[in-house]
């Protein structure tokens, strides 16, 4: 009699719950990193989550509106079986996030802070937020009186209640920062042709940048007295590029009702420099003015004076 061995193999199952797709919704609110008036080229500036100012790598700032730390708000209808959510932002201090970047500007965000290590939601409470502070990393001559926005993607990941990673995400959170360059400009010196000596006729009178009267001609026979040319000094970021300066092309000079003109402007170094030069802790440059005095036929004697403007763009 054949024998036949049955082997029964028992199958035993696992089983879990299944659960969906966490869900959870982001909102964010901007980081507001102020009105900075920035004295440097380069630096950091910034705000903490809890809304303080921060001036970072020695830049030196100064703020004209309040900075204010950015939100990022967590919420879920905790429907997805699971009754605890952690979520834990992962963007660490050193993460770097560019915003902008050109030939002479490189602006990213970075020194990221949180108020909180996480946020934790449950079934009854299913909202929670954190606020977020950074800095703004600079690095170059970006553009003065300019609003930079943007947005940077801050990762952050979902946990259960023991902590086991279930998905991960990101979230927009957008930045804003104005920037300024400040600039003193102060008058050092005066224009002054000195003591113009006339027989009557027109001349004019030639001065140079240095202060020094190069000719003289027509009706004017000699120039005494002390001349020197205008000096203004311009103070700014070290090596702040200074784009143009503008002036008036002609100006009156008047002693009461009678009138000179001065025009044919000259300039030291010109129109565009850097402020390239260091006087109290800032960079620095001189400007001179000379120009061309003109006196007309049977010119009244007398103490003549008048206002040149002068319009510095950087």
């Amino acid at each position: 009699m054949s024998k036949y061995l049955l082997y029964i193999l028992g199958l035993m199952l696992l089983s879990a719950p299944a659960y969906a797709d966490v869900n959870v919704a982001t909102e964010a609110t901007k980081i507001d990193f102020g009105k900075s008036v920035l004295l440097a080229s380069t630096g950091t500036v910034g705000v903490d989550s809890g809304s303080r100012p921060l001036w970072l790598r020695a830049m030196r700032a100064t703020t004209g509106t309040i900075p204010t730390a950015g939100t990022i708000s967590f919420s879920s209808d905790m429907t997805d079986g699971y009754e605890m959510l952690i979520i834990q932002p992962t963007a660490t201090s050193s993460t770097e996030f560019p915003i902008t970047s050109g030939s002479s500007c490189a602006l990213s965000v970075t020194n990221l802070s949180f108020s909180a290590n996480a946020v934790t939601l449950t079934t009854g409470n299913k909202i929670g937020s954190i606020n977020v502070g950074g800095s703004v990393k600079i690095n170059g001559f970006c553009k003065a009186d300019y609003d930079y926005t943007g947005t940077i993607s801050v990762p952050y990941k979902i946990m259960d209640s023991t902590q086991n990673e279930l998905k991960t995400g990101v979230v927009a959170l957008p930045i804003e920062f104005h920037s300024e360059y400040k600039t003193d400009i102060t008058k050092d010196t005066d224009m002054n042709f000195g003591q113009v000596i006339i027989n009557g006729a027109a001349g004019t009178v030639v001065m140079n940048t240095e202060g020094a009267i190069t000719t003289f001609s027509g009706g004017v026979v000699k120039v005494d007295g002390p001349t020197t040319a205008g000096q203004i000094s311009i103070f700014g970021a070290e090596n702040l590029p200074i784009t143009n300066v503008t002036y008036d092309e002609l100006i009156y000079l008047r002693n009461g009702e009678h009138s000179v003109t001065v025009n044919n402007f000259t300039l030291s170094p010109g129109r565009t420099f850097t402020l390239n030069e260091s006087k109290n802790g800032q960079g620095y440059k001189m400007l001179k003015i000379g120009g061309t005095l003109n006196i007309g036929e049977n010119q009244p004697v007398g103490e003549y004076s008048g206002t040149l403007n002068v319009r510095i763009s950087y």
